[in-house]
This record gives C-alpha cells, sequence and structure tokens, in this order.
C-alpha cells in the first residue's frame, strides 16, 4: 500500500474550499456544524482537512481557540475500535487543553492530590501516620490532636 502523506502545498487549488469551510465554521460561532470531506484515495482529503485547520487561524471571533483534532482513519479501516480510536483522540485534545489553560494554584492542587495519593500508596504510610502523630505529641501534648 502507498503511503498517504499530506501535502504542504496547495497541488490542488484547495485552498478556495478550505477558506469556505473554515468560514462556515467561523460563522456557526459555535454551534454544531458537520462538514463531510468524501472522495477516493490519494484525491486529497487529508490535505484538505489540514488546510481547513491552518484557514481558521488558530481562534474565533471572541478570542477562544478552535481544537483542531487530527485522526488518521486509515489506520483503523476494518477494526471495530475505530470509534474508540476517535473518541480517545478527540478526549487527548480536550484533555491537553485543559491542561493547558490551568493556573498555577490549579497546578498546585493537583500535584498536592498526587503526592497525597503517593505518599497513602507507600509501605510505610501507616509508619508514617504513627511517626508524624508521635511527634506531634511529643512537641505539643495531647492536646493538639
Amino acid at each position: 500500500m502507498w503511503h498517504d502523506v499530506e501535502a504542504t502545498s496547495d497541488l490542488l487549488n484547495f485552498s478556495l474550499i478550505a477558506e469556505t469551510a473554515a468560514g462556515l465554521i467561523h460563522d456557526a460561532g459555535g454551534q454544531p456544524i458537520s462538514i463531510g470531506v468524501s472522495g477516493s484515495w490519494g484525491t486529497g482529503k487529508s490535505s484538505l482537512v489540514k488546510m481547513i485547520g491552518t484557514a481558521l487561524g488558530g481562534k474565533d471571533s471572541s478570542g477562544k481557540p478552535y481544537l483542531f483534532v487530527e485522526f488518521n482513519a486509515w489506520l483503523y479501516q476494518g477494526f471495530d475500535d475505530a470509534k474508540l480510536a476517535l473518541l480517545q483522540a478527540v478526549s487527548d485534545v480536550l484533555s491537553d487543553e485543559a491542561n493547558r489553560q490551568k493556573n498555577f494554584l490549579d497546578k498546585a492542587i493537583d500535584f498536592a492530590k498526587r503526592l497525597a495519593a503517593a505518599v497513602y500508596r507507600h509501605p510505610a504510610f501507616p509508619f508514617i501516620s504513627i511517626t508524624n502523630h508521635m511527634d506531634r505529641i511529643a512537641k505539643y501534648g495531647n492536646a493538639s490532636l
């Protein structure tokens, strides 16, 4: 089978179609829209989709970023798990964007939760807990517990 490599330049004069599709997405204003791209193998579908992503320009009129999900369906042709792989690709992009938008405090809280979970799973956790209580008793007496 031939390798399917998207074109980096507009060899098929698809720029008008890509700009029109990007305009439709932009004009939808965040409302759901479906655009189908169909054709035989090698007709430029993947190249067109990449060109649409480029034509979107990254952000909408309100400054919110467009999230562009690339999914190569050819890799899953004939497999039952193609839908699952598509959902995973969408989930990965959404997760990356959510992590990108976190502020410092959110990241610190997530780190503290991961650290607490790691300490809790550590084999010496009961000892650590008892040791902490013994240190508190030695320093403050029983009233501080």
